[in-house]
């Protein structure tokens, strides 16, 4: 009896094994789908001055209250941009210790790896992969665009700014989708005829 128990019991355990295994493909499946599902992008313009992809399906942005930029945010993504005069940092970002790269900065929560220095529209930016454990809208995997120097409308006049896109994201088979989205910042070669005024 004790054997038969034991064959019965090594048995629920091995259909216990291969029920997870379909469970955990089965989700992994889903996932991809749902990456394929949105891989229509369209071509945004929030400011005159740059453009970028985003997911087709994405509704309008809103814009930030103590800073420059803006953000579109559904339940997969969020995009969003924020720039500010060099030497002009918010008081959130100096208080928080975090002026300069987000790439450079480390904390229990947060890490960046995949860091690589490339040229855009003929300006160097550093781009890379950061984790936020601690992310409070539930968007863990952030791909960053950062430029330390850039000209930006301020006041009705180009002016050296930093600038940042974050492209956060939930599920990790967005991954090559949000590095698609970062890199397809485009900057106007030219001055635009309106400039936007800063909002601070």
């Amino acid at each position: 009896m004790l054997q038969t128990f034991c064959r019965a019991l090594a048995l629920l355990s091995l259909m216990g094994a291969n029920v997870h295994s379909f469970t955990a493909k089965s989700s992994g499946s889903n996932n991809t789908k749902k990456a394929r599902a949105i891989t229509k992008l369209k071509r945004v313009n929030p400011e005159g001055w740059f453009s970028l992809m985003i997911p087709k399906q994405m509704p309008k942005s809103s814009s930030f209250a103590d800073v420059d930029g803006r953000y579109y945010s559904d339940k997969d993504f969020n995009i969003n941009y924020t720039y500010w005069e060099v030497g002009s940092e918010p008081n959130f970002i100096i208080n928080a210790g975090r002026v300069g790269s987000p790439l450079s900065y480390k904390s229990d929560s947060w890490h960046c790896s995949k860091r690589k220095v490339v040229r855009i529209n003929q300006t160097m930016a550093e781009t890379g992969l950061c984790e936020d454990e601690g992310s409070p809208l539930g968007f863990p995997h952030i791909y960053i665009v950062y430029f330390a120097k850039l000209k930006v409308p301020y006041d009705h006049k180009m002016v050296n700014s930093t600038f940042t896109l974050n492209v956060s994201y939930k599920e990790t088979a967005y991954a090559h989708l949000a590095e698609r989205i970062a890199k397809s910042i485009s900057f106007s070669n030219t001055r635009p005829r309106t400039l936007v005024p800063a909002q601070r």
